[in-house]
């Protein structure tokens, strides 16, 4: 079955969570129950509903008779009612997946919120600028922000309405470490949506890799390529940027990556962030939200960034650098020659906060 609920960037998840959101709507307004028994003691002239294992148990119980005319009768039996059970299988997932769906909203609201992205687009420190990272976001202008912030709190405004009915609240609160497919979740069209957007979780790396590798073949030179992808895991492949020679290794849901520039070498370790619902990536201690992310080259690329040096100060703060850092701003480089020049290559640009200094 073709899975058409892919997440590819921030626009495409806040329409597929518009469409969770109106498929959870849909269960709620008809949403799927089974019977229940309950048992429940009554007189034998209210009795409606009984069953053999009712009436021998009934039988094992002496205080249900009153002795009547030197015969014993019965005055109570067990019988049962037939109620309707929300608390299924099914409607827990659903439950869990609105929760985590709450969390994720959160967490975007409070990234996003304080994020001006002319300080990225228009700043010093811009990444578009110097071409490295420049789909930091798919965003062009501060009202854009606004927008999608906007849009955002209407999902969170919908969401906060269904925990607050009585679908959700009549339900038990379960984690799932993995939802087995019932008929149901099968079936049923709604269901069936919600369960296929769960699954985009277990589906993030192998994706990644693969968005990854094609956008590296676009955008650098390769020297080795990989025939071969099989569920995000290949070996060696090699590619080439500004002198910068990379090679990539993937196993186990882990990426490595070495970066050689003459006799310098820096190596990285490259991961989804573990339970995380969202598609955050983790860079040595370093997160990134891949959902601000077009191209995924240019994360790499980013690790290569590269200035020249200019009078031996700090290209993002303008201090007199030490040896191999800036006391003052924090930025790490190594240095190296290419066509006679000496070059900065800024290390940690990703831990960087944008809107520094920094001269070409």
């Amino acid at each position: 079955m073709k899975n058409d609920v892919d997440l590819i960037n921030l626009k495409d998840y806040i329409d597929k969570i518009k469409e969770v959101i109106n498929r959870i709507f849909n269960i709620i307004n008809k949403y799927n129950y089974s019977l229940k028994e309950e048992e429940r003691i009554v007189r034998i002239n209210e009795l409606y509903r009984y069953d053999s294992r009712l009436l021998r148990q009934t039988l094992r119980e002496p205080k249900f008779f009153k002795k009547i005319n030197d015969d014993l009768k019965p005055e109570y039996l067990y019988s049962y009612d037939l109620i309707d059970n929300i608390d299924t299988y099914e409607n827990r997932f659903i439950k869990y997946l609105i929760n985590l769906i709450k969390r994720n909203l959160v967490i975007i609201l409070k990234t996003f919120k304080p994020l001006n992205i002319s300080q990225i687009l228009n700043g010093k420190l811009s990444f578009t600028y110097y071409g490295n990272y420049k789909n930091l976001s798919y965003l062009n202008n501060d009202n854009d922000i606004s927008d999608i912030y906007n849009e955002l709190e209407d999902i969170n405004h919908k969401i906060s309405l269904i925990m607050r009915t009585n679908y959700y609240k009549h339900i038990n609160n379960v984690i799932f470490n993995e939802v087995i497919v019932t008929n149901l979740l099968n079936d049923d069209s709604n269901y069936n949506y919600c369960y296929r957007f769960y699954l985009i979780k277990n589906n993030y790396y192998p994706n990644f890799i693969n968005k990854l590798i094609n956008d590296l073949r676009l955008n650098t030179n390769i020297i080795k390529d990989v025939k071969t992808i099989k569920n995000g895991e290949f070996k060696n492949f090699i590619c080439s940027y500004n002198g910068f020679i990379l090679t990539l290794n993937s196993n186990l849901n882990n990426l490595k990556l070495n970066i050689k520039i003459n006799d310098l070498e820096e190596n990285y370790n490259i991961s989804l962030v573990e339970n995380s619902y969202l598609p955050i990536l983790k860079i040595n201690e370093t997160n990134i939200p891949l959902l601000f992310v077009l191209d995924y080259s240019n994360i790499i690329l980013t690790l290569i960034f590269s200035v020249l040096n200019k009078n031996n100060s700090c290209p993002y703060c303008g201090e007199i650098l030490n040896e191999d850092n800036c006391s003052y701003c924090g930025l790490k480089y190594k240095k190296y020659i290419k066509d006679n020049n000496e070059y900065l290559w800024i290390i940690n640009l990703l831990d960087l906060p944008i809107g520094g200094d920094l001269n070409a």
